[in-house]
């Protein structure tokens, strides 16, 4: 009977105890933000917790006046997996900061998604 127990509680513990596997899919998320006003000089974004600075490649986004800037994008991914994190995204005009906006952006098992912060800021 001890014997029969054991059996029924591994039948039921192992399966439930068991991660399903997970399927991502290959697109390539970004976190961008529309930046009207001032034309930025320059931008990046900095994770709070240890001061990585992040730049991001302009390559299909036309540098300061553009309407969309990247905040964030999967490239990150791997440092914030399956938690979440404060990043700073600074924008500066003439080496002085003009944007200093906090978001707070997450990953899952697949990709970074934005939790909280502006989709649009407007320079002065």
């Amino acid at each position: 009977m001890k014997k029969l127990w054991s059996f029924f509680f591994a039948l039921v513990i192992i399966p439930t105890s068991c991660k399903r596997d997970t399927y991502c899919t290959d697109d390539y998320r970004m976190i961008i933000v529309q930046v009207t006003g001032d034309t930025l000089d320059e931008y990046y974004t900095v994770r709070n917790i240890n001061q990585d600075t992040i730049r991001h490649s302009t390559d299909g986004f036309p540098p300061g006046n553009s309407p969309s800037l990247v905040v964030l994008t999967d490239s990150y991914f791997e440092h914030i997996r399956e938690s979440e994190s404060e990043f700073i995204f600074v924008g500066l005009i003439d080496d002085s900061v003009r944007v200093w906006e906090p978001y707070i952006i997450g990953a899952d098992e697949c990709h970074i998604y934005l939790v909280n912060g502006p989709a649009q800021i407007h320079v002065h």
